[in-house]
């Protein structure tokens, strides 16, 4: 059977455009905070990756005004945000852990390398900034506190995956139903962050 190609429209992208989405991601959140009960008002919270801003505007509409959410992304968002969103061009490789807010609620992020085709170099790279969004949110989430963060399935996910349970009280797993059939994607949520007293 053939793949499914990333150009062709589906359910979900036809969803994104009837909806005025920048993109079909938003449902992936919409279904991680569905289960895991992520997001509620008053929050503050960090989307790393955040361009094209399907998820920023989802984050700050379950936020709300008392909320605050801080997007960061190496391209500009495509769409209006409210006045509660910061937003900041950043390459969050390389932006030192101290111009992140801290005290954050919740860190997010849907950040993916620009892919080559070859999965196992993708992969890698995928894990690399996965491992980023894990030094950032072990730095910024207050204790007891939540991250979820997207990965390309490889051969250092295991590895990952351990990581991510020696710093938060539980770990799960989620393949969200907007994904789709071809990609190797999934969402790794860590529960309850273990911060270490100082």
């Amino acid at each position: 059977m053939a793949k499914e190609s990333y150009s062709k429209g589906d359910y979900y992208n036809e969803k994104a455009r009837k909806e005025g989405m920048p993109a079909r991601s938003i449902y992936k959140l919409e279904e991680l905070d569905q289960r895991f009960h992520l997001l509620a008002p008053g929050q503050k919270v960090v989307d790393l990756g955040a361009a094209p801003g399907s998820w920023s505007l989802y984050i700050a509409q379950k936020i709300g005004l008392s909320g605050q959410l801080f997007s960061y992304d190496i391209q500009p968002l495509r769409s209006a945000m409210p006045a509660t969103v910061t937003f900041e061009i950043k390459d969050v490789l390389l932006a030192p852990i101290e111009s992140f807010p801290q005290d954050v609620d919740l860190v997010l992020s849907d950040m993916a390398p620009s892919t080559t085709g070859d999965r196992f170099s993708d992969a890698a790279r995928s894990h690399e900034l996965s491992m980023r969004v894990l030094e950032i949110a072990q730095a910024i989430l207050k204790s007891g506190h939540n991250c979820a963060f997207k990965v390309f399935e490889g051969e250092d996910t295991p590895s990952l995956i351990k990581y991510a349970r020696e710093h938060f009280t539980s770990v799960k797993l989620l393949r969200p139903k907007a994904t789709r059939s071809c990609s190797r994607e999934i969402f790794v949520v860590g529960l309850g962050a273990r911060r270490e007293e100082s």
